[in-house]
């Protein structure tokens, strides 16, 4: 939003006017004791402030940003006075309350492959809406929001004829159609080796807000990941999201499974997003467990006030699931049955992330994640449990190297911000929790406890980025580290 300060500069001007002509006394011994305003508004306001600049230009601020907030976008006041007396001073303004302003139009610019109308509708103001500046700050929230454009400057608003309406200009960049997203890593053991994901983003399909992702990883030998995704905004109830996704995991030595699933979500207010989830998969476990399909419906929620989402300084981002699902093994010829032939079981997950300010560039990011599995079952399948292990969980480990019924993971990592990226170092810390069978057949519960760290540095901006780090845990030779390797890049 972008505000006329004329009030504060006309201040300044008749401040140096008057200090000037009163060679007695200094510039800075003398404050501002009462405010007289006439005009529009009749008014005396008792403050105490001093005679400066910096707190003429607040003082106006403060009083015409109760107009602004009303609606009253060209309110504006001028000096008629200013008394001395004593080492005080008293301010007579003239002020004019000025036209009740409505919002006309939204005007949309720089878009070449976006239909302008699909902007509007994520965009919670339109014709006839009060101008105020809450009204523009829900605006450019909104349009964070947006996954395929980006605002290539503030909100400019341009005054109609007779100034009781104004246009909301609104200049955008949009995002490429394409973004390409890749990391590897390297363990030095017979277990890891070269470690790598390759993501493809196709952004804003058609103009019309459409996503496709195809997903291949590597999570460690053996182990590997594909993922394809189609997402959409829906106007059911306001803005909403559907997304679609079919994946198979191939744990060659562990399972094979296949799953189809899809969620929508909702924004009901600034920053919060609920969403509903389901999802059906199969398994073939591999030796002789027999195979099982499971069907779920999850509940999620989200509230995300980070400030910036490439280079946060400050910000609090909280994440909830919970899930319920309904789980049957097949009756597989060749198979040892367990002993029952089907479990509910509920899964439900915290995670709370924040980002705080500590002094000039350095920053801290905390971040706390709970994650748990209720069932009936005593040994649970591989593909069941929570998998713990490498980034995102805890660096400095193999990627899912432990298996867990619950799972508390923790994370600090102080950051050197700069320019274009940060410097980070981390320390990572878990608490695993699980059932074991011991020789003699006997359930155990199993705790463990395990912590990394390591250090690393992310160069990023809006098309482009690399990260990279080393990760250590207490086991691990110092000459073999943990090496992840992130890119990002725009096509």
């Amino acid at each position: 939003m972008k505000y006329d300060h004329a009030m504060a500069t006309a201040l300044f001007i008749l401040m140096v006017l008057t200090v000037s002509a009163m060679p007695t006394v200094a510039a800075e011994t003398l404050r501002i004791d009462s405010v007289y305003l006439s005009g529009d508004t009749t008014a005396v306001i008792d403050t105490d402030r001093p005679f400066t600049d910096r707190s003429l230009g607040e003082l106006a601020d403060d009083i015409l940003n109760r107009y602004y907030d009303r609606g009253y976008y060209w309110a504006s006041t001028r000096v008629d006075k200013v008394r001395k007396h004593g080492r005080s001073v008293a301010l007579e303004l003239q002020f004019t309350r000025g036209p009740l302003v409505q919002l006309a139009d939204l005007v949309c610019t720089g878009l070449t492959r976006t239909n302008p109308d699909l902007i509007k509708r994520h965009i919670p103001a339109g014709p006839g809406d009060t101008l105020t500046p809450s009204l523009i700050r829900r605006t450019e929230q909104a349009v964070s929001g947006i996954p395929f454009v980006t605002l290539a400057e503030p909100p400019e608003i341009r005054p109609r004829a007779g100034y009781t309406e104004a246009d909301l200009h609104l200049s955008f960049i949009e995002k490429k159609q394409f973004t390409l997203e890749g990391g590897g890593g390297y363990l030095s053991d017979r277990a890891g080796g070269v470690l790598w994901h390759l993501n493809l983003h196709f952004n804003n399909l058609f103009g019309g807000g459409q996503q496709a992702t195809v997903a291949s990883e590597r999570r460690e030998k053996g182990r590997s990941l594909l993922r394809l995704a189609y997402g959409q905004p829906v106007y059911l109830t306001g803005v909403g999201y559907l997304s679609l996704r079919s994946e198979t995991r191939n744990y060659r030595d562990d399972f094979y499974e296949f799953s189809l699933g899809g969620s929508y979500s909702v924004h009901p207010g600034d920053n919060f997003n609920i969403g509903l989830d389901l999802d059906w998969k199969s398994v073939e476990p591999a030796g002789r467990t027999p195979s099982y399909s499971r069907l779920s419906a999850g509940l999620f929620m989200q509230h995300d006030r980070i400030d910036d989402r490439l280079n946060p300084v400050q910000g609090l981002r909280l994440r909830w699931s919970a899930t319920y699902s309904y789980r049957r093994y097949h009756a597989d010829s060749d198979a040892v049955a367990p002993m029952a032939g089907s479990y509910n079981e509920t899964r439900g997950t915290v995670t709370v992330e924040w980002f705080k300010k500590v002094a000039g560039r350095f920053v801290n990011r905390f971040e706390l994640s709970y994650r748990a599995l209720q069932t009936d079952e005593a040994l649970p399948p591989l593909s069941e449990l929570i998998l713990v292990g490498g980034p995102g969980t805890l660096r400095g480990f193999r990627n899912e190297q432990y298996a867990a019924l619950h799972a508390l993971t923790g994370t600090v990592e102080p950051r050197v911000r700069f320019t274009s990226g940060y410097l980070f170092c981390f320390y990572d810390a878990a608490y695993l929790n699980n059932r074991v069978s011991d020789p003699s057949g006997e359930m155990r519960t199993q705790e463990l406890y395990r912590n990394g760290y390591g250090c690393g540095f992310a160069l990023r901006d809006r098309t482009r980025g690399v990260s990279v780090s080393l990760g250590w845990n207490p086991e691990l030779p110092f000459d073999q580290p943990w090496l992840a390797v992130e890119l990002v890049s725009d096509i």
